[in-house]
């Protein structure tokens, strides 16, 4: 399955560090274990066998192109994987953080009715008109942090270099009233629909010389950037339409509940695949307009609707009522093998000694999905979670036994 997966934001660096590397535990951890895989002297390799892919929580996307194709339609679909949730609206814009420009400017190629302005101010300036030499021959614009709370605009002509047409105070941003804008990132030109905002991260609010590129769009058009890269559009349609309330819903939680400040939601798997213009598809874009405005809801809130490629045929239950744990008739399950070198555990865990067991437990009530791996070393045991021992081990999904190969 080669299209990306949605999950929360990662743990901090060293928090993800603290989990991979386990509890170390005195003699036998306190907890119930579910499978012991004794690992013999002459062992070399530990061999994970496995179903599902992805973190199990809310929708399956197989299980619900499964069941479009059984004749279910989408809203049933939701009721599925949301049990509890109501209906709703969401509308307005949302900022979405650009990943793949990592360098501090904004820089964007010339187009019709191409305007910049000052964050918070009226008055904006129309870079595609005008008599100076600037907006007659430039090729691309450019806005840069300059200190002391304020943003330099720059342009440049084919073939020549940078040259400052205009300070002002504040981070400031691009538009070009309502039409799409190419930006250079740092892996190549990517368009954009709405803003192109120079954002300063700093939680004080003030400007500073540190930006991120921050695309700021409505709701609509973002999820056309979204709902073919999570799901491929070709599918059945009302398996794109469950995708497209799930994709809408999981953006207005981001944007009521999380606190980035200067945005809303991450462009990868941290929140939701989204690649602006050329994500598009035709297809999706039907999805999207046959389910306008539509979210779930929790408590008059947005609901979280977490989803995933493949449940294994089992519903974990996540952080909220409607996220709970089940069988799923409608994910047809597929199995898989990884085999992982023994040699790695040493590594990864050299106080541990010699490797003797591995024990997993699971959730209660929860068809395998893994809580917890122990490794028994001669000298020091260790336990980590299921879904950090499946990064680390580069498993599909955290729903797997163990047997010493």
């Amino acid at each position: 399955m080669s299209f990306p997966r949605s999950r929360r934001a990662a743990l901090t660096a060293a928090s993800a560090a603290l989990a991979l590397a386990g509890t170390l535990v005195a003699g036998t951890p306190a907890v119930a274990r579910d499978q012991v895989v004794p690992v013999p002297a002459g062992a070399t390799t530990i061999v994970a066998s496995g179903q599902g892919y992805g973190h199990g929580h809310g929708m399956s996307q197989y299980g619900a192109k499964a069941a479009a194709e059984r004749g279910v339609g989408y809203r049933q679909i939701l009721a599925h994987y949301y049990p509890g949730t109501r209906w709703g609206t969401a509308r307005g814009k949302i900022k979405v953080l650009i990943t793949a420009d990592t360098t501090s400017d904004v820089r964007v190629d010339t187009r019709s009715r191409l305007s910049v302005k000052a964050v918070g101010a009226r008055k904006s300036w129309r870079l595609d008109k005008g008599s100076d030499k600037a907006r007659r021959t430039a090729a691309q614009w450019r806005i840069k942090g300059a200190g002391s709370g304020r943003s330099t605009i720059a342009w440049k002509a084919k073939g020549k270099g940078w040259r400052t047409w205009r300070t002002v105070r504040g981070d400031a941003e691009f538009s070009a009233g309502g039409r799409a804008i190419t930006l250079h990132t740092s892996k190549g030109k990517v368009t954009y629909r709405g803003t192109l905002r120079s954002a300063s991260p700093a939680k004080s609010g003030k400007s500073s010389k540190n930006r991120d590129t921050v695309n700021i769009v409505g709701l609509e058009p973002y999820l056309r950037g979204v709902v073919a890269d999570e799901m491929p559009a070709l599918w059945h349609p009302n398996a794109v339409r469950t995708q497209a309330v799930a994709a809408r819903s999981y953006a207005a939680y981001e944007r009521h509940f999380d606190s980035h400040g200067y945005f809303d939601v991450y462009d990868t798997t941290s929140d939701q695949v989204y690649g602006g213009v050329p994500a598009e598809h035709p297809a999706a874009t039907r999805a999207i307009k046959a389910t306008a405005k539509k979210v779930l809801t929790h408590g008059g809130r947005p609901a979280f609707t977490q989803f995933s490629s493949s449940n294994g045929g089992w519903m974990l239950a996540g952080n909220a009522p409607y996220l709970v744990s089940g069988p799923d008739g409608y994910d047809p399950v597929s199995t898989w093998q990884v085999s992982i070198p023994l040699d790695r555990f040493a590594a990864r865990w050299p106080s541990a000694g010699a490797i003797q067991n591995l024990s997993v437990t699971t959730y209660p009530g929860a068809g395998g999905w893994v809580q917890t791996v122990t490794i028994d070393g001669a000298r020091n045991d260790y336990t980590i979670s299921g879904s950090d021992f499946r990064t680390w081990a580069g498993l599909r999904a955290a729903h797997f036994t163990l047997a010493a190969g």
